[in-house]
């Protein structure tokens, strides 16, 4: 067990619930916030198709892939069924190599190989959670066939770093692109998320100086200049709906504002990848004067 002042503990000491839960599964974060009991109904649910995420071993994902098959991945029934759709050589044959290698610590090349390894040592084959939602071999040769940790440990620290690395250094950009001021009373930033069913959306994030407005719609007899968003997508995306815009602030006629800081969000589809592009164009004011109009371009790659 780690012990305050140990330096493997510095980073749990040091880490909030909250940014813990959102540098680790930003996507639930998304929908479940800091509420634990819905974290717990949602892997109690998936319980047998969890694994852990090879990107990043503080996570954990839920296997599409074996949950349309429909077998536990701590039932050895998997491990056949997987080799089985390797073995028919169809469309779905790319699925049980993925299953056979997210499950174990094998890398072999044909579903024979692995065909092999579970017959030879079937009877002493065991799942493990705290091995890492892996099927592991009963024995005490060293690095046995199954066993060998090695190159797994290697892969995840670097990602872990990267990851973890990563993070800051987009905290600290979103810190600094959301402060404002008089002379520059808008801010913007730009974000896609992911929610716990995998559907993906591009948030733009605007952020107006205490004190400013934007403008969300305009009547016809004032001069003002709407709050516009123009998005293009790569080939192979598209936008899924319309656009979800933040709530506004009436005026006495057909005129609405925006203050503080207001989120757009459009959900998108398809598997294509690329850069979307978001052009916003606005004005701002404050009971004594109007900026002149500005154009920002927001990119995220998708």
């Amino acid at each position: 067990m780690l012990k305050k002042g140990d330096p493997n503990a510095k980073f749990y000491e040091s880490e909030p619930y909250h940014e813990f839960v959102k540098k680790y599964s930003p996507e639930l974060y998304e929908v479940f916030g800091t509420d634990t009991e819905e974290y717990f109904r949602f892997y109690k649910k998936n319980y047998p198709y969890l694994y852990r995420d090879p990107e990043n071993s503080f996570r954990m994902k839920v296997d599409t892939d074996l949950r349309e098959i429909g077998v536990a991945n701590y039932d050895i029934a998997m491990l056949d069924s997987a080799i089985t759709i390797w073995e028919r050589g169809d469309k779905e044959a790319a699925k049980g190599e993925r299953l056979l290698k997210r499950y174990t610590l094998c890398n072999f090349a044909t579903p024979q190989e692995y065909r092999n390894w579970v017959d030879t040592n079937r009877d002493n084959l065991f799942f493990s959670e705290a091995g890492g939602f892996l099927w592991l071999v009963n024995t005490n040769v060293p690095n046995a066939v199954g066993n060998d940790y090695t190159a797994l440990i290697l892969d995840l620290k670097a990602k872990n770093e990267a990851r973890a690395k990563a993070y800051e250094a987009k905290k600290a950009k979103q810190v600094t692109a959301l402060a404002t001021s008089r002379d520059n009373p808008v801010a913007l930033a730009s974000a896609i998320r992911t929610d716990a069913n995998g559907a993906k959306e591009m948030v733009i994030t605007m952020t107006i100086h205490p004190g400013y407005h934007a403008y969300a719609a305009v009547d016809e007899k004032d001069v003002f200049i709407k709050t516009t968003l123009d998005l293009t997508y790569p080939e192979g995306i598209e936008p899924d709906g319309e656009m979800i815009m933040p709530p506004a602030q009436s005026t006495g006629n057909a005129t609405s504002h925006y203050t503080g800081t207001v989120q757009f969000r459009q959900k998108i589809k398809g598997e294509g990848k690329g850069e979307i592009s978001a052009k916003v164009r606005y004005q701002v004011c404050d009971n004594s004067e109007c900026k002149i109009p500005s154009t920002q371009v927001l990119k995220e790659n998708i």
